[in-house]
């Protein structure tokens, strides 16, 4: 019964971390040899396993996610002349997708929860 629960405070633990260091990017833009990090999605799955099915031989196969992971620079093929590879647009897109997870996991941990009250209830 708490499995999704669990997974839900993971996501959710997942977005505000991601946020700090998206945010500590923006403020570096101009810092000078300052690469972009990001939050692998990875890293909050902490050995979860999703398993693919497979139910057709035009499906392609999976073994699932696992893995450690962690916060990892941003790869860019054209830094600015200072070497920083801070783009703001990007990382401001990268805000508002990680903002939209957050108030999705949030929506549904509370609907999770009023099921379980509701269960309680009856």
């Amino acid at each position: 019964m708490n499995g999704g629960i669990g997974l839900l405070e993971k996501l959710i633990d997942y977005t505000v971390r991601r946020h700090a260091v998206l945010a500590s990017n923006i403020a570096n833009a101009e810092t000078p040899s300052y690469k972009a990090r990001d939050v692998k999605f990875e890293d909050f799955m902490e050995g979860r396993s999703v398993k693919l099915l497979t139910t057709d031989s035009k499906h392609m196969t999976g073994t699932g996610v696992d893995g450690a992971g962690g916060i990892e620079e941003t790869e860019t093929t054209s830094p600015w002349l200072d070497r920083n590879n801070v783009e703001v647009d990007v990382e401001v897109a990268k805000m508002t997708e990680n903002a939209l997870v957050f108030q999705t996991a949030i929506k549904m941990l509370s609907t999770r929860i009023s099921m379980i009250k509701n269960a309680l209830n009856t």
